[in-house]
């Protein structure tokens, strides 16, 4: 693969949140940091003052960690970033609990010392159960190599250095010390980037719940007085109602106005056209009339009506009846003659309706 491709690649990891991305990012750094060592550094032991087969024995126990390696950092590139942590730090567990066992336990301060790198990295970047496990199979590679030290098992100490050798004791713990370093140093540059983002956000949000309550202020405020406008004009409409009634009311008295001529007669004059609601309102105005004023006579003044249709005469008829039924009587005064025409045309029984030719005839009759 191109150099530029695979560096794409790399770069090319599926996590949207920014502080998971940078995890994932330094995790792969230390996984492509290890695939290194343990490809070049494996060739250390040809060099060890040791049988051509057991430095074979401990090149090919080093190298797997490069399919380890491998592994995790292709999990990581299809975002499972919990399964890649975890198959890392038991891969590194396993490696160095074999490193541990060709070259014994009293001789394997650096790589002792390395059985902090994969407890550091569950600690930091994995969940409580794999720090729990890290420090499990740890403890259990340390003392299965002593055991099998105590026992004089013919793989254990293979590789053990021969007489004084603390230039490999000093080489090894450097390297895992400069691992550690650079794992620790970039752990923290990523919860520093995260504590800073975490703060801005927050300054941001903060910013932003402001800026909503002030607005919810101005929108309660403008609500409030769009309320008060509503309540204003709805005062005004009810006491529009109200005065729209009252003139109604007003104005149907008008339109059947009640005169009381004397103690027992009431004259009602008759103006316009009369329709379904002005007879309903006739009728009750002439009871009321009748029953507050104890008049004994109505006058029905019909002279200023220019139409008489059979519902305006069968509702001046039924009030001529209503006020016989209060101890009453009603009379039609000054029918014109093209009324009378209209009344006697509709065939309506008029044989006990009295009739006189003008007001003054009704009176002097009375």
């Amino acid at each position: 693969m191109h150099p530029n491709k695979l560096k794409a690649w790399l770069a090319q990891l599926p996590y949207s949140n920014p502080s998971e991305r940078q995890q994932a990012l330094l995790v792969q750094s230390l996984l492509l940091a290890l695939l290194l060592i343990a490809f070049f550094g494996a060739f250390v032991a040809l060099l060890a003052p040791i049988a051509l087969a057991d430095a074979l024995i401990v090149i090919a126990l080093v190298w797997l960690t490069i399919p380890v390696a491998l592994v995790g950092i292709w999990l990581l590139h299809q975002g499972r970033f919990a399964r890649a942590a975890l198959l890392t730090c038991v891969g590194l567990i396993f490696t160095l609990s074999l490193l541990l066992i060709t070259t014994g336990v009293r001789d394997g301060g650096a790589l002792l010392f390395g059985f902090a790198l994969p407890i550091l990295l569950a600690g930091l970047l994995a969940d409580r159960f794999t720090m729990v496990l890290s420090i499990l199979l740890s403890s259990a590679g340390i003392v299965l190599a002593f055991l099998l030290e105590r026992l004089h098992v013919p793989l254990v100490g293979i590789a053990a250095p021969q007489g004084e050798n603390m230039g490999g004791i000093l080489g090894g713990f450097l390297v895992i010390a400069l691992i550690l370093g650079f794992f620790v140093l970039r752990f923290g540059q990523v919860l520093r980037t995260s504590l800073a983002e975490s703060q801005q956000r927050a300054v941001e949000l903060e910013q932003n719940q402001a800026e909503l309550e002030q607005r919810v202020v101005e929108r309660t405020s403008a609500l409030q007085h769009a309320l008060a406008d509503m309540q204003a004009q709805a005062a005004t409409q009810a006491r529009l109602l109200e005065e729209n009634l009252a003139q109604r009311t007003i104005i149907q008295q008008l339109s059947v106005p009640l005169l009381p001529v004397d103690r027992k007669t009431l004259v009602v004059p008759l103006v316009g056209l009369l329709d379904a609601e002005r007879i309903q309102i006739l009728q009750q105005r002439v009871l009321q009339g009748i029953e507050h004023s104890q008049a004994r006579r109505v006058l029905l003044d019909v002279s200023g009506i220019p139409l008489l249709d059979q519902q305006v005469a069968q509702g001046l008829l039924a009030l001529v009846q209503q006020v016989s039924l209060l101890g009453a009587h009603a009379s039609l005064v000054g029918v014109r003659p093209e009324v009378a025409e209209a009344m006697v045309a509709l065939n309506i029984d008029l044989s006990n309706i009295r009739s006189y030719a003008d007001l003054e005839a009704a009176l002097h009759a009375a």
